[in-house]
C-alpha cells in the first residue's frame, strides 16, 4: 500500500494544519451534517434503511467505477463454487469421474463435489448470481444489510445520532468496504449474524418481545453458517448474560418473558438445525459432518481445527504429473510449530494488532476514551471483554488470521469506537478545547477513508496474486468469448507459487463452457481428452517466463487416443496422491 501511504503522509498533516488554523473551511459543514445526522436519526427504521442503502450505493460505485472484483485467493473460488451449485437448486454435485485432474484448495470431490466452507456466504453469492446475474451482487447485499444491523444494534446501546454516526462510520471503513465488499471470501454474513445477536441481547434483557427471540436466533444461525468457530466463541459471553438473566427472571417468577424469548429463538435454531443436517448429509453422507471435516481428513490428515504438522521439505512440486499438495492450513501450522518462542508471540501479537486497526483504521487511538468507562458501564465491559476474547483466539489460532474471522464482533467494534468518540467529546467540552479539533479529526478520517476506498482495490490487483488472478480471469474471458468449448489443461512448473491456482471449475463441469483441469501425465490427459472429444484442447503453462502461455494442446504427445478413462480413474479418491 505504498501509494495510499504516500498520499496520505503529504494529505493528512496539510488537513490538520488548515483545519486548525483556518477552520472556517469545514467547521460549517461540520455542524450541518451534525443537524441532519440529528434530525435524520430520530427517524429509526429509515436510519437503517438509509444506512443500507449507502452501502450498498458506495460498493456499486466501487466495482463499476474503480476496480470490477475479481476473485484472487483460493477461498473465493470455493465460495464460487458452493454459489454456482446453490443457483443451480442442488445442495452438491456428484463426482466427476475425472476428479483428479479437478482437485484444487478447499474443494472436496468425494463423496460429493463442494466447496468446504460452511453455506452461508455461498447462499448470498448464490442469491447475487440467481437475482442479478452476478455473484458479487451477494456480497453488496451482505454486507448492506450488515451495516443497517450494525445500526440497529447500535440505537439500542447508544443514543440515535451516535447509532447513525456508527453505521456510517462503518459504511466508510475502507477496510471493510474494499477487503470485504470488493472481494468473495466474506465478511459481511458473519457481521450480519453478530450485529443480529448483540442487538437482540441488549433488547431482550430490557423488555422481552417476541422479535427480539427470533432476531437473536437468527443471528445465531447466520453465524454457524459462515463463521462456527468464531460465532461460536462471540456466543459464549452472550450465553453468560442470557443465562444470568434468565435465572433473575426464573428467581423472580416471571416466566412468560422467558418464554416469548426461548420459544420462538429455539424453534428457530431447531429448524436450522434440521436444514444445516440435511446439508451435511447430501454432501459429506452424515449430518453430523462437515465438508470442512472431510477436506481436512482427506488432505491436511489433522481434525477441522488442528491440521496436522507436517515438515516443509515434503511438500511436493507442481510440476507435471502431479496431483494435489498439502493445504496451506498445515503449512500455516507448520509454520507456527517450528518458529522460536518469540517469533511466535511477535506473529501472535501481529495479527491480533492488525484485526483491531483493521476494524476501527485512523480513528483507533478514540477507542482509549472508552477506557475508564469500562469499570462502570456493564456493556463497555461486555463489549471489551468479548473483543478481547475473539480477537485473542483469532490471534492463537494456527492461521493466517484474517480479519473476517472476527467478523462476529465487528458490530461491537464500532460500539467501542462509539463510546470513545462520545467520551472524547465531552472531554473536549469540559476541557474547554477548540472545537477545531473535530474539524481536524473528521477531516483526516475523510480523507483517510477516502484514500483507501480508492486505492486499496487496485493495489490489490496488483499484487502478485492479484496479477495471476487477472490473467486468469482475461483467459477465462476470451474463451468464452470463442464459439466453440473448452478444455485447458494446466501444466504448473516445477517452481511454482502454489497461491496462484488456476484450477478452479464450475459446478456443472460437464457443461461449462471452459474446463479447468490439471496436467497429470500424457496417458492420463488422454483419457481426459477423450471424455471432452468435443472440445478445443489448450495447454496453459502458467509460469514460463514470459508469463502464462496459452497453446493448443500438442496431441501427438499424448498416448493413444483409445487410452481408457476408466483405467485412468483413481482406485481410491478417498486417499488422494502424494507423489
Amino acid at each position: 500500500m505504498t501509494a495510499s501511504f504516500l498520499f496520505a503522509i503529504i494529505t493528512i498533516p496539510l488537513v490538520v494544519v488548515v483545519s486548525i488554523l483556518r477552520p472556517e473551511f469545514g467547521d460549517g459543514l461540520l455542524r450541518g451534517a451534525w443537524r441532519t445526522i440529528g434530525a435524520l436519526a430520530r427517524r429509526r427504521r429509515l436510519t437503517v434503511a438509509s444506512v443500507a442503502l449507502l452501502s450498498l450505493l458506495l460498493h456499486i460505485v466501487i466495482g463499476y467505477f474503480v476496480q470490477w472484483p475479481v476473485p484472487v485467493v483460493h477461498d473465493e473460488f470455493a465460495y464460487l463454487l458452493g454459489a454456482d451449485t446453490f443457483a443451480a437448486g442442488r445442495l452438491t454435485n456428484p463426482t466427476h469421474p475425472m476428479w483428479e485432474h479437478f482437485e484444487s484448495y478447499h474443494i472436496i470431490h468425494h463423496p460429493t463435489y463442494q466447496s468446504k466452507y460452511p453455506p452461508g456466504q455461498s447462499l448470498f453469492l448464490a442469491l447475487g448470481q440467481a437475482a442479478f446475474g452476478h455473484p458479487i451482487w451477494g456480497v453488496w447485499l451482505s454486507l448492506a444489510l450488515a451495516c443497517g444491523a450494525v445500526t440497529w444494534m447500535l440505537q439500542a446501546w447508544v443514543p440515535p445520532r451516535w447509532a447513525l454516526v456508527g453505521g456510517l462510520v462503518t459504511v466508510f471503513n475502507p477496510f471493510l468496504a474494499v477487503d470485504w465488499g470488493q472481494g468473495y471470501w466474506g465478511g459481511g454474513v458473519a457481521m450480519l449474524g453478530g450485529a443480529c445477536l448483540f442487538g437482540a441481547l441488549t433488547r431482550v434483557v430490557r423488555d422481552i418481545r417476541l422479535s427480539d427471540g427470533l432476531v437473536f436466533g437468527i443471528g445465531l444461525v447466520v453465524l454457524a453458517l459462515s463463521r462456527p468457530f468464531e460465532g461460536l466463541l462471540a456466543s459464549i459471553p452472550v450465553a453468560l448474560i442470557v443465562l444470568a438473566w434468565m435465572v433473575g427472571r426464573f428467581r423472580s417468577r416471571a416466566v412468560r418473558p422467558v418464554l416469548r424469548f426461548v420459544l420462538p429463538a429455539s424453534a428457530v435454531l431447531l429448524v436450522s438445525a434440521c436444514c444445516l443436517g440435511l446439508y451435511h448429509k447430501r454432501v459429506t453422507g452424515s449430518p453430523f459432518r462437515m465438508p470442512y471435516q472431510t477436506w481436512s481428513s482427506q488432505h491436511a490428515g489433522g481434525s477441522a481445527l488442528f491440521p496436522a504438522a507436517v515438515s516443509l521439505a515434503s511438500l511436493p512440486s507442481q510440476g507435471t504429473g502431479q496431483r494435489l499438495f498439502v493445504p496451506e492450513e498445515a503449512m500455516q501450522h507448520n509454520l507456527n510449530v517450528i518458529e522460536t518462542r518469540r517469533q511466535w508471540v511477535r506473529n501472535v501479537g501481529r495479527k491480533f494488532v492488525i484485526l483491531w486497526v483493521f476494524h476501527l483504521g485512523v480513528l483507533a487511538p478514540l477507542v482509549l476514551f472508552a477506557v475508564p468507562r469500562i469499570k462502570h458501564v456493564g456493556w463497555e465491559l461486555f463489549a471489551t471483554a468479548s473483543v478481547v476474547f475473539v480477537t485473542a483466539a483469532v490471534a492463537f489460532e494456527s492461521t493466517i488470521g484474517n480479519p473476517h474471522y472476527a467478523a462476529p464482533v465487528t458490530a461491537l467494534f464500532a460500539y467501542l469506537l462509539i463510546s470513545g468518540m462520545r467520551v472524547g467529546s465531552a472531554c473536549v467540552r469540559r476541557w474547554r478545547v477548540s472545537h477545531r479539533i473535530f474539524v481536524a479529526v473528521a477531516s483526516i478520517w475523510m480523507i483517510a477513508g477516502a484514500i483507501g476506498i480508492v486505492l486499496l482495490p487496485t493495489e490489490r490487483m496488483n499484487s502478485d496474486l492479484g496479477r495471476a488472478a487477472s490473467e486468469r480471469a482475461r483467459i477465462l474471458a476470451e474463451l468464452r468469448a470463442s464459439a466453440v468449448d473448452d478444455l485447458v489443461i494446466v501444466r504448473y512448473g516445477d517452481r511454482h507459487v502454489y497461491l496462484e491456482e488456476w484450477v478452479y471449475n464450475e459446478a456443472d463441469i460437464d457443461h461449462a463452457k471452459v474446463v479447468w483441469a490439471r496436467d497429470l501425465g500424457p496417458e492420463k490427459n488422454a483419457a481426459l481428452i477423450s471424455v471432452f472429444s468435443e472440445r478445443t484442447v489448450w495447454l496453459l503453462e502458467p509460469d514460463t517466463d514470459g508469463g502464462p502461455r496459452l497453446s493448443p494442446y500438442p496431441m501427438e504427445g499424448s498416448v493413444s487416443e483409445t487410452a481408457d478413462p476408466e483405467n485412468c480413474k483413481s482406485e481410491d479418491p478417498t486417499a488422494p496422491d502424494r507423489r
